[in-house]
Order: structure tokens, then sequence, then C-alpha cells
């Protein structure tokens, strides 16, 4: 099984563009999940405070000067720009988060973790 997270910011989350980029910048350095997991699990404190992965970035021992070069590096930009723009021109309707599983968006009913075993279970039967 292959797990895929593409980056889809919401404008009017306005520190959600730069988790993003924080996160591909962590994964420059092959610590994308442990960036992550730290934004999420901690998103009520960047609306005060929307630098707070640089710290993060200290706690999971990254190269702070290679991870700010990365943060601000272009390819990101681009990378999160064009993960946007796939999104948008495979699916008219887009909640977040959004799960697939085999190309089938899951419904909000389906988002659980017993549903996704069945579907998943389904799937590799097949």
């Amino acid at each position: 099984m292959k797990v895929v997270i593409k980056n889809y910011p919401l404008n009017f989350h306005k520190e959600a563009y730069k988790a993003a980029r924080y996160a591909l910048a962590a994964h420059q350095q092959g610590k994308f999940k442990e960036m992550y997991h730290l934004i999420f699990e901690n998103y009520q404190e960047l609306k005060d405070n929307e630098d707070l992965p640089l710290q993060y970035a200290k706690e999971i021992n990254l190269n702070m000067n290679r991870f700010i070069r990365d943060f601000e590096n272009q390819s990101i930009i681009n990378q999160i720009e064009q993960e946007k723009e796939e999104m948008r021109s495979q699916f008219n309707k887009i909640s977040l988060p959004t799960f697939l599983i085999q190309g089938r968006i899951l419904s909000s009913a389906e988002r659980n973790l017993d549903s996704i075993s069945k579907i998943i279970d389904a799937e590799l039967k097949k």
C-alpha cells in the first residue's frame, strides 16, 4: 500500500501555505513525516505563531540553514501550486481532508478507521 499526501492549503487558513512549505522543506532532509505530525498535532498554536515550525525543525535535528534555504526554494512553491492544480483539475468538489482509495473518493461517512480498513481489505482481495 502506498500513501500519498498532496498539499492543498486553503486560502482562508493564513498559516496553511507556510505549513505546507515547512513540511516539504523538512522532506528535503528526510523528515517530512516528523514535521507533518508536529504541525498537525499543534495546528492551533500555528494561528498565534506561524513560524513555530522553525522550533520543530530544531527539535527534529534538521540542518537549519538548509531548512530555511529549502523553505524559500521556488521548487517547493511550484510543487504546492502543481498539487493544488492537480486536485482542482481531477475533482469537481474538494473537501479536506480528501481520501482516495484506488482513485475513489471516500465520502465523509467513510473517513473512519473501520470503513477505511474494510475498503482496503476489499481492494486487496481483488
